[in-house]
Parts: structure tokens; sequence; C-alpha cells
């Protein structure tokens, strides 16, 4: 190809490229451009665009044949360190052949790895001559003075639309708000200091009102269940027995040993008429005696026991009878719990992260998972102060609400059931309900 047609090809790409870069509708689409069709013009193997950031320095915009750079990506870390350099070296609001001198000895070492030996400058300014960015080409051969022309004339162009497409900056027009606006800003403002509740979700289960404590009057092994879970029962109605197979032996075992002893003891009592020596015997019988027959009563009284029947009327309310029977017990352990059927309360696992200011007495609105349409109103108790870890595994403090007094008991939700509880906690200020979590983290992260 002569030099005339290669020239006259230069001049129709340039003319498409700035054709290219009118018809870009965003600053994404003409960064593409950018990074991928500059090597119509000039032939090059790498080209990154960069663009100042908000923190100051530069941050790499687009790389060619690259869709999205990722800015961890050590290569991408390493051109913001070079590029940064590149924008501060002299020279550099022209385009020019980049001195690998004027970079640290750390990215010079490290150059060869990353990008061919040959790179071009490419600054983009506006009219008012504000900096907006840079395109930096790489290539192996060095750059000529014709590439050099070629890139000034088309980063003109590319300058041109990417200042029209953020805007001119004389033109940008600053709001001013009339009396209507001003008024709705001052309105604004002081709606956030309108005190509102203060509101919290959290997990919260039906539980009994001051239950009765069904414990194991002795240690053993429960043997049967006679009541199913969560079933009535009246008062002394047989709830669980134990197993009396050893305290049987046992018994029969002491009555043996009972007899033994008075027999013992009516001989040593014949004996003492003919011999007064014996009376000291006869006390250490009758000792004996009343030992053994204290320790028939003892096991005849835990025999009386192995029935363990309800003290009042309700429901018994345990997991499973599977679950108990054939398990061992000890004195004073709890077995199961007789609860009235509508005498309820609310326990609420409130996390930490939710907690908000609450007293005794704040309104609670409880939304039962089997019908969330129907709130249940409820007051609260109680509110504990140590946080502990829920059946979730949320460190949370435990509420515990009572149901409204205008609820029936008869419509009173019943033991077991769960939901969702709203608490509404103290007044505060509105921008504090609505930034809380915001102001908290801050807090956090500056350790006020």
């Amino acid at each position: 190809m002569g030099a005339d047609a290669q020239s006259e090809q230069a001049y129709l790409t340039l003319l498409q490229l700035e054709k290219e870069a009118r018809h870009a509708e965003n600053l994404d689409a003409l960064g593409f451009t950018m990074v991928n069709r500059a090597r119509a013009l000039v032939e090059h193997r790498q080209a990154v665009l960069f663009r100042p950031a908000m923190a100051g320095g530069l941050r790499v915009e687009a790389i060619s044949d690259v869709a999205v750079p990722d800015p961890n990506a050590p290569f991408v870390r390493w051109l913001m360190r070079v590029g940064d350099t590149l924008a501060a070296a002299e020279g550099a609001s022209q385009v020019h052949e980049v001195d690998h001198q004027t970079l640290s000895d750390r990215d010079r070492e490290e150059a060869p790895g990353w990008l061919p030996a040959a790179w071009m400058w490419c600054p983009m300014n506006s009219p008012d001559g504000v900096f907006l960015g840079s395109l930096l080409l790489a290539r192996e051969e060095p750059w000529k003075p014709v590439d050099i022309l070629l890139m000034d004339h088309l980063l003109d162009a590319w300058a041109h639309a990417w200042n029209a497409l953020l805007g001119p900056r004389g033109q940008r027009k600053r709001w001013v708000p009339g009396w209507a606006g001003r008024a709705a800003i001052a309105l604004l403002i002081l709606v956030q200091f309108m005190p509102v509740s203060q509101t919290a979700l959290a997990p919260a289960e039906v539980v009994a009102h001051e239950p009765e404590l069904v414990a194991a009057p002795m240690d053993g092994v429960i043997k049967t269940v006679h009541v199913l879970p969560n079933s009535p029962v009246a008062q002394n109605d047989l709830l669980f027995s134990f197993d009396d197979t050893s305290l049987v032996g046992r018994l029969e075992v002491a009555e043996e040993e009972l007899l033994v002893a008075r027999t013992a003891l009516r001989t040593a009592q014949q004996g003492a008429f003919a011999d007064p020596q014996r009376n000291a015997e006869v006390a250490l019988l009758t000792a004996r005696v009343a030992l053994s027959a204290a320790e028939r009563d003892y096991i005849h009284a835990q025999v009386a026991r192995k029935d363990v029947r309800a003290g009042r009327d309700g429901v018994a309310v345990f997991r499973d009878a599977s679950d108990l029977e054939g398990r061992p017990v000890s004195t004073g352990e709890r077995v199961m719990l007789i609860a009235g059927p509508h005498a309820t309360e609310l326990r609420i696992e409130l996390p930490v992260t939710d907690a908000v200011t609450m007293a005794p007495g704040a309104p609670v609105r409880l939304f039962l998972d089997q019908n969330p349409l129907a709130p249940v109103d409820a007051v609260l108790k109680y509110a504990g102060y140590e946080a502990e870890l829920s059946q979730a595994g949320v460190l949370s403090y435990r509420l515990i609400a009572r149901f409204d007094d205008a609820q029936s008991s008869a419509l009173a939700p019943r033991i077991g059931l769960r939901g969702t509880a709203k608490i509404h906690g103290d007044d505060v200020p509105l921008f504090l309900y609505l930034f809380r979590r915001p102001i908290s983290a801050l807090r956090q992260w500056f350790g006020l």
C-alpha cells in the first residue's frame, strides 16, 4: 500500500472514530470505544483509560479486551500507581512517549511483566483546561511522530465528546429553591424532630403463665407416661409412674430384715430373765428393730410415690412421652408442667442489634404465624438486662409480655404458638428512628 493510500485510510479511520465518539450514548460507551477502537488508527497491543477518582488520584476506568476491570486485581493496582505517577510528571498535559525513568523503582521493575516496552501517554482536557482523564497505549515498537500527531487529533475529539456527556461546566445551572422549595426544606427539617415511638421486631412464642412444675419425687426410672402431650388433665389424674421393680425387691428385703431383728429381740428379752447381763443386748437389738422399721417405712413410702398425679386442673405440657419413658431422673428434676389452657403469656427473644429502650407497660403486638392478619395485643411485663444466646444461636434479650386484659381468656393464644412480636419503645426524634442503625455503625467504626 502506497503512502497516499495509507494517508487516505488513516483519514477515513479518524473520521469514523470521531463519528463514533459523537454518537456515544454515555461515558461507558465512549470509554469502551476509546480502549478498543483506537488500534484501528494507531496500532498498539494494550490500552488503559484512566479517570480522576473522587478520593483523589486516578482510577482505572476501562482496559482493552476486558469487560469490567477488577479494582483489587494486581494488574489494576499496579496501573493505578503508574497512572498517578504519570499524571504528576512533567509534561503530563501533552501527548508524549513515556520515559520509564519517571516511574518508581518498584513499578519500573514490574513493568515488563505487565505491558510492552513502548508507552504513549494520551491526556484529555476540557476547553477550560480541566483534566478529564487519560489513555495509556502500549506496544513493542517505538512510537513514530505520526502516531503521536494522529492520537493528539483524536484525543481532542474524544475530550469534546467526554466533556459534552459530563455537561459543560459553564452551562450547569445551580438550583436555587423558591419560596415553596425553601418551605419544603424547612418542613422536612422540622419533621425530623417529630417524636415517634421506637419499634423493634423479634421472634416470640406463647408460653404458660405461672405453670405448676411437676418434678421427680425420687431418684428412679420413669416407666410409663399416662397422658399425652398438651392434653387436658384434672386434679389427681395419674401423670406418670416410676419403675418399681427395684423398690419392691428392696421392700421385701427390708421386711425380712425387720422380721429377723424382731425375732432376735424377743430371744434376747426371754434370755434376760435368766441372765441379767443380757439387758445391754436387749437395748442394742431394740435400736436395730427401730432402724429396720424406719428403713421399711421409707421404702414403702417410695413405693407409694411411684405414681405421680396432677396437683391441679390444666394441660400437661411436655415434648413427647417417648422422651420420658425409660429415662432416669433425679429428685427434683423437672418432668413436665401443668398449665392452664388459656393462662398464657408471651416470651420474646429480642436480638441485641435490634434492642430499643423500653420499660414495663410498653405495648406489644403479636403477629402469629398461623394467622398474621389478626394481631393480638399484649403489654410488656419484664425485660431482661443480660443478653443470652437464644435457641436460634442469636445473642438476645428475653422479654415477657402478658396479653391484654381485654383479650378474652377463651380467645387467648394457646401454648406453643409462634410468631413475630412488635415492641414499642420510648419516643425519639424521627431522624434518630430512621438513622439509628447507621449512627450505631458509625459509633462502632470511630470508637465513640
